[in-house]
């Protein structure tokens, strides 16, 4: 192809094609670290709304700080399979989205439990609304209109649920946000692949 055929409107098409094949190209294949992250936390929030319950003892919601003692490490190993997959832009922007929330998350759980303790209610609130958050830029950015939903019911519903349980049930909606936040994408994601 000659230079002078490749018109500023060729080269724009030629963009969105890329980026658009980018997006489809990491829609296929991204799913498990969601599901992987969402079992997690579903799981550890059962725990923790179990050994609540049974012991009445509230140190057992310092088990949440096992969730990116388990994740981080069997993420990389789950990524590490995919070491193949070439990183473009969608999933570039994608991955800074939810290291953002991870590293936030941290913080937030961090700074209630031992700096300021009067945040302590708020931490399921300020978790479950950034977790809409995070999958509702997602599914924007992956054009999925299903899991962009599933981001904004998981921040609605999580703050009308965690206003109304009491303490020992804020658990289980952080499990049930997992499910619609992380969990439900991260299938939806996989279904899409082939």
């Amino acid at each position: 192809m000659k230079t002078d055929e490749f018109t500023p409107e060729k080269s724009l098409q030629l963009i969105a094609e890329v980026i658009e094949n980018s997006r489809r190209d990491f829609e296929k294949n991204s799913g498990m670290p969601l599901v992987l992250w969402g079992g997690i936390v579903a799981v550890v929030a059962v725990v923790v709304w179990w050994m609540l319950g049974a012991t009445e003892n509230a140190y057992w919601h310092m088990l949440w700080f096992v969730i990116p003692v388990l994740g981080y490490p069997l993420n990389m190993l789950l990524c590490r399979k995919d070491e193949k997959r070439a990183k473009n832009y969608v999933s570039g922007f994608v991955g800074m989205v939810w290291t953002m929330f991870g590293i936030l998350s941290i913080l937030t759980a961090v700074t209630a439990c031992f700096f300021v303790p009067v945040w302590r209610p708020l931490i399921a609130l300020l978790i479950i609304l950034m977790l809409g958050f995070s999958t509702g830029i997602t599914g924007l950015v992956l054009k999925n209109a299903l899991i962009a939903v599933c981001g904004v019911v998981t921040a609605i519903a999580g703050m009308v649920l965690i206003s109304v349980v009491g303490p020992v049930f804020q658990p289980l909606v952080m499990g049930v946000a997992a499910v619609f936040g992380l969990i439900l994408p991260g299938l939806v994601m996989n279904a899409r692949r082939g």
